[in-house]
């Protein structure tokens, strides 16, 4: 009779916990999906590791510092991510989509020969939304201080401008921008 009533009792406390609850689950928490558990796991970054070292001549100091920092870093990463609310997290991610578009087209100018001031501008355009929108991550307001509004304006701006001269470049026939 104690076993159905203890029984009963989990049941309808399954999912319900009164405290803070830190849950810690190792590599077999996912086995039933088909990743590897800790021995495997193990095994494939040792065999990473081994494909590195044939690769490359680097000393196994430098991989495992390489290894470290890297845990680290993720390590630290999560940490902020976790201290973020979920609209820092997206203005985060605005960050990092406005410096990759700069990336791309500061990666491009050297194949360039085109519109190369246009390029340049975008680069320097991108760079600072990316700026602003990493400002705002702390301000959580687009439109406060108005310094950062302005910033954000004249980046609108500069985007718009060299859009509409890149059209009516593209209009011009190449004899004719010759003259």
């Amino acid at each position: 009779m104690r076993k159905i009533v203890k029984i009963q009792l989990c049941k309808r406390k399954k999912f319900m916990l009164s405290k803070k609850t830190c849950l810690i689950l190792g590599a077999g928490a996912s086995a039933h999906l088909g990743f590897p558990l800790g021995a495997k796991l193990r095994i494939d970054i040792l065999d990473i590791l081994r494909d590195l070292k044939n690769k490359h001549t680097w000393p196994d100091e430098f991989i495992f510092l390489f290894i470290v920092l890297a845990a680290a870093g993720i390590s630290v990463l999560m940490s902020f991510l976790q201290s973020l609310e979920i609209d820092q997290i997206f203005h985060l991610a605005e960050v990092i989509l406005w410096i990759s578009i700069a990336s791309v087209f500061l990666f491009r100018l050297q194949h360039t020969q085109n519109n190369r001031d246009l390029s340049i501008t975008c680069v320097i355009a991108f760079a600072l939304f990316g700026v602003s929108d990493f400002i705002e991550i702390n301000t959580r307001a687009w439109y406060q201080p108005l310094s950062l509004f302005i910033l954000k304006a004249c980046c609108v701006l500069t985007l718009v401008t060299v859009f509409i001269i890149y059209r009516r470049r593209r209009k011009i026939p190449p004899d004719k921008s010759l003259q």
